[in-house]
């Protein structure tokens, strides 16, 4: 569990609620019920309570015998808010400092508390920005973004990853200067 401050715990309280508020989820009832009980989970200390049998009991209102082999709500609807989040991050929270997010293969939210870049101390090199957009048929493409000037755009090859390719010494030289 997090050892959250009071201050952090109202800015992620007021997240959720512009999360849940956004255009993303203002018609999404289960979804919204979802992330805000995982939320609350976590803030609250009860993170290691979350799993199928639980959420279904609380959020989904099934019974003492639901049975996850037989009924995955709870599977569907965490892939389901996966993607709303992703919705949200890559349109209206895109610049948020609060991210939520649901790793696979856990029920457990992560708390992305970004800092404010005004209390940041000057860097030698761009910082990278990993970000995301949709298409039509609801694919998401992976973008990084650094620095400012005119863009300067790497196609992939055939190995290729955001993240190292920044850091690499056979490409890096291109994002640094």
């Amino acid at each position: 569990m997090t050892a959250w401050t009071s201050e952090h715990v109202a800015l992620i309280r007021s997240q959720l609620e512009r999360v849940t508020a956004s255009p993303a989820f203002v018609n999404a009832g289960r979804m919204a019920m979802l992330l805000r009980y995982l939320v609350d989970a976590d803030l609250n200390g009860a993170a290691r309570r979350l799993d199928q049998t639980n959420i279904a009991i609380d959020v989904f209102q099934r019974d003492k015998h639901f049975d996850p082999a037989v009924d995955s709500i709870v599977r569907v609807e965490m892939g389901r808010l996966r993607n709303k989040l992703r919705e949200f991050y890559t349109t209206t929270g895109a610049s948020d400092p609060i991210v939520f997010a649901l790793p696979k293969g856990t029920y457990r939210p992560t708390v992305d508390i970004r800092l404010d870049p005004r209390s940041e101390p000057p860097s030698a090199s761009p910082r990278q920005e990993l970000r995301f957009c949709a298409t039509r048929d609801g694919t998401t493409i992976a973008y990084a973004t650094s620095g400012s000037g005119y863009p300067l755009v790497k196609a992939a090859n055939w190995l290729s990853h955001l993240e190292y390719d920044f850091q690499s010494p056979v490409c890096g030289h291109w994002w640094s200067g």
